[in-house]
């Protein structure tokens, strides 16, 4: 029985590796997305068969706001996007709401409520046919270049970089 289906909140790496970052960006704000909170685990389960990459959470109210970027490598999707969402506020992998609480100085749980009404948008990157590091320096390159509210890098792209080159010369 084959289980893998097509979400359409999914962008697979292939598709954007040979793209600038602006037409990266452009991708990333054009392609549906889903509030995080109702994504079921069969979903998450069943992603394409690419169940690690990157994950973008977006503004509701405008989804080319991006607010996080983050990357699912050790552990796949189902396993990494759950824990950002703990009810524990002392619970280890939960960054998100912890840095929505901090910057809206809000309690844990009217934190954690808002990031569960995120947009989510999943990049797919094949740990076979790339290198292994590549979503990290995917991660990398897209927090420093698209500027995400709750996790930004200090910017340092124009936009005309191809990705694939920016992160084929960090190996």
């Amino acid at each position: 029985m084959e289980i893998k289906k097509t979400v359409n909140y999914y962008i697979d790496y292939t598709d954007i590796s040979n793209k600038t970052l602006s037409e990266v960006r452009n991708c990333i704000q054009k392609q549906h997305k889903k509030t995080i909170g109702d994504i079921s685990i069969r979903e998450l389960s069943t992603m394409n068969g690419k169940p690690r990459g990157i994950y973008i959470f977006s503004d509701p109210s405008d989804i080319t706001n991006i607010l996080y970027v983050g990357k699912s490598t050790s552990r796949s999707f189902i396993e990494r996007i759950p824990a950002h969402f703990d009810p524990r506020k002392e619970a280890w992998m939960n960054a998100l709401p912890k840095k929505v609480q901090k910057s809206d100085n809000s309690t844990y749980d009217e934190a954690l409520f808002k990031s569960l009404n995120f947009q989510v948008l999943f990049i797919g990157i094949d740990d076979f046919y790339f290198p292994k590091g590549t979503a990290n320096h995917v991660e990398s390159i897209l927090r420093s270049f698209l500027q995400p509210r709750y996790n930004k890098k200090p910017d340092t792209y124009v936009g005309t970089e191809r990705l694939e080159n920016l992160v084929r010369s960090r190996f």
